[in-house]
């Protein structure tokens, strides 16, 4: 349906249209000036969005730090191709549409700025869906391509175009005039008998409170949650925040629409559907060529299809579920209610997250971040020095390979790689062991390879050093990203992958828990349905946050059962997530694994889709109950155990494991005296160290038996640590500390020696 040439006119008087069509405005959109506008006393005016959903404390959170930013310069918007400008104070109070200015405002790495003093990028309206914003499906919103209005700043996915929205140009279809430049008022005179937020029944007149501009009605109860909605209620006049907004239905929804004071079930339809036998009855075509008008089809269980034409603001949305008491009504047309059920049946009236994504948001086939290989500040969640590593084991080759889990590798079992050179150390002992003359020695000596780093990956036998030597770039090889349903992103398998096999590390940006629990808490404040934590704690204080930066594990989504797992490494003294599999996975799978982590106060459990049997539905535990659940099993869910005296680091069940202590713990006796058989022959090797190094260096040594205390000592130590009970005390201090209570066992002694001789 073309315009005609007088309603397609863009006059000069109309700031809007001369905006869209021409790049060399430089005015504020907001307040239409050119120059920096004089100092005046911020207004807050806190979203609609935020005032429903969080207390007044909350809501001032998110413009607090806008009170206090100064700078009032133009600015053009950060995408290259906008030209749109605006001052940043106007920017910071513009809430048209539940527009929220402080989500378009991100710092250099793409985040959510909570100081405005580090913003370096301001996004206007025109970059995302103004309906999936209002739907509260706000990450999905500035993804895909858009359709823009020409008479002011708002924008849709071309498949999110609210009803009574007009399409400028069939051919190129880049522009419409929305329902918000248009004078039209409601036809019928009654509202819907029910809630539109709750979907309760009215049992009388005085219990609804209706809105004058649509047909939508609300219970006292819902009015009374917005304090905006409460005083306008109280005056003869009340318009409801979706008139405010416009926060209509799309092009394509099931609706109630009123037919002559009745209100019957419909969908609403693009106008080019219009069938031309009907462009001539009740002035369809007429209408339609305004906005404010929506084509509709009737939902009545026939084979011919009825049509009709009404306004934006005699509809509402379906109700959410086939349980409303609305429906009770319409159980007397059996057809109708026939052809309902069916819809509900099929899934094509759902809201909120299930909701399908837009074909402009299927197209991008890839999420969006930075690729890196390792952390970025990998290096600030660096383990203890006395429990970075064991040193050096004394696996021998089974096939051809060391330290494998066949092995009970001491190393591996505490969760911590072997060191670069363990293959290099390894060819010296045996080599030392195996004996013979000085040139039979060097012989041997000669054909292998003096150095690590000169051995190929083929030819190394450790197998205990995944993360040392592994490359993201080879995750392709096996692994995808792919969109989900109900998911976002997925990480999907190339190829058959056995179980207990490496696949990739869990890489991003290491911050401190304190920087990310604020991010947390402010992104929450926006209540997004859609928003996805890429979080996983490392440490007790710190976490590896792979939003921005990150690889394909950032796409691993949760399962209540799941294939792989995480494991908190050391490598080098640093603490590092691995990711295993648990389970044999076919191609085409999807890989997950358990976030089981921890609600802190004030947040709220995403919902779970995981579709597994045994689902919890709510990913995560609440604070409060994850520490009773600490105290009858013994740990936390997260793993997090009580900071000793020296603030030991300890991994999080965040990760989907059980650190080392735990492990011990659970073990049977058998496996305890392997452990321990391990470790004395560990305090052994190094008794022997320690002896031919002092006795090289020319110093005193100490005899047999104090130097098997010490190991006794140091044995109880290692002990401790494995029992999560790490005494910070070196083995220095072991002997100041034998050493005293000797004299003063042998002062006692004397003593009682000098008594008895008086």
């Amino acid at each position: 349906l073309e315009l005609s040439d007088k309603e397609s006119d863009d006059s000069k008087d109309d700031r809007w249209g001369r905006r869209q069509f021409s790049v060399g405005k430089r005015e504020c959109f907001i307040c239409e000036k050119l120059n920096e506008t004089e100092d005046r006393e911020f207004v807050r005016h806190s979203s609609i969005s935020v005032e429903s959903n969080y207390s007044g404390e909350h809501a001032t959170i998110i413009n607090e730090g806008a009170s206090v930013f100064g700078h009032n310069k133009i600015r053009k918007c950060s995408f290259p191709s906008c030209t749109l400008r605006f001052h940043e104070s106007c920017f910071l109070v513009f809430t048209e549409g539940d527009f929220l200015p402080r989500i378009h405002i991100l710092d250099r790495h793409g985040d959510l700025c909570i100081n405005l003093k580090d913003s370096k990028k301001w996004i206007c309206p025109q970059h995302e869906c103004n309906f999936c914003h209002q739907e509260l499906l706000r990450t999905r919103a500035f993804q895909g391509k858009f359709i823009r209005c020409v008479k002011c700043v708002f924008a849709w996915h071309r498949s999110c175009v609210i009803v009574g929205s007009l399409h400028m140009d069939q051919k190129r279809d880049r522009y419409v005039l929305c329902p918000r430049h248009n004078s039209v008022k409601r036809v019928s005179k009654r509202n819907i008998p029910y809630c539109i937020k709750c979907e309760n029944s009215f049992e009388n007149e005085s219990q609804k409170v209706a809105c004058d501009s649509c047909i939508r009605s609300f219970c006292h109860s819902c009015v009374g949650k917005n304090k905006n909605k409460e005083v306008k209620a109280e005056s003869n006049s009340f318009v409801c925040d979706f008139c405010r907004c416009f926060d209509f239905p799309r092009i394509g929804d099931y609706v109630l629409a009123t037919y002559k004071s009745k209100f019957w079930p419909a969908r609403t339809l693009h106008a080019d559907l219009l069938p031309v036998s009907l462009y001539s009855v009740n002035n369809f075509i007429e209408k339609l060529r305004k906005p404010g008008y929506v084509l509709v089809e009737w939902i009545e269980g026939l084979n011919i299809p009825n049509y009709d034409v009404v306004t934006c603001r005699d509809l509402v949305s379906f109700p959410k579920t086939l349980h409303c008491s609305f429906w009770n009504r319409m159980k007397i047309h059996a057809n109708i209610y026939k052809a309902t059920e069916a819809i509900y049946a099929n899934s094509k009236a759902v809201v909120g997250i299930k909701r399908p994504l837009p074909r402009e948001v299927k197209a991008e086939i890839l999420p969006k971040y930075t690729r890196i290989k390792t952390n970025i500040n990998m290096r600030l969640a660096r383990a203890r020095s006395n429990i970075a590593e064991f040193g050096h084991c004394d696996c021998e080759p089974i096939n051809g390979k060391r330290c494998t889990v066949a092995h009970g590798c001491l190393n591996r079992i505490s969760m911590t790689e072997c060191p670069e050179d363990c293959d290099a150390t390894y060819f010296e002992r045996r080599n030392a062991l195996t004996g013979g003359t000085k040139r039979q020695v060097l012989k041997r000596t000669a054909g292998l390879p003096g150095d690590e780093n000169s051995l190929l990956p083929s030819q190394k036998m450790c197998t205990n050093n995944f993360l040392r030597y592994h490359d993201t770039n080879d995750d392709k090889s096996f692994m995808e990203e792919k969109p989900t349903k109900l998911k976002g992103f997925g990480a999907f398998a190339k190829c058959d992958i056995d179980k207990d096999t490496d696949l990739t590390e869990y890489i991003g940006q290491v911050i401190t828990k304190e920087e990310y629990l604020e991010k947390l808490r402010f992104r929450s404040l926006f209540n997004d349905l859609e928003a996805s934590y890429f979080g996983m704690q490392l440490t007790n204080d710190f976490y590896v946050d792979a939003r921005n930066y990150g690889g394909i594990a950032r796409s691993f989504n949760h399962s209540c059962e799941p294939n792989t797992k995480v494991d908190a490494v050391t490598v080098d003294g640093i603490y590092r997530l691995k990711i295993s599999t648990i389970k044999n996975i076919k191609k085409d799978e999807e890989l997950t694994f358990d976030y089981d982590t921890e609600i802190t106060e004030g947040l709220v459990g995403m919902e779970c889709f995981c579709g597994s049997k045994n689902c919890r539905r709510i990913i995560g535990k609440k604070a409060n109950a994850a520490r009773k659940t600490a105290s009858v099993k013994g740990y936390s869910v997260l793993n997090e155990q009580t900071n000793n005296d020296n603030g030991e680091d300890t991994q999080s069940r965040t990760t989907g494991f059980e650190n080392f202590s735990g492990i011990y713990g659970n073990s049977n006796h058998c496996d305890r005296e392997h452990i321990e058989k391990k470790q004395r022959k560990h305090a052994k090797e190094n008794k022997d160290t320690r002896k031919d190094q002092t006795y090289f260096s020319g110093r005193i040594t100490q005899n047999d038996e104090n130097v098997g205390s010490e190991a006794e000592k140091y044995l109880d130590l290692e002990k401790d640590f494995l029992a999560n009970k790490v005494v910070s005390i070196s083995v220095k201090n072991v002997h100041r500390r034998s050493r005293g209570q000797l004299i003063a066992l042998e002062d006692e002694f004397f003593a009682k020696q000098f008594k008895k001789e008086k």
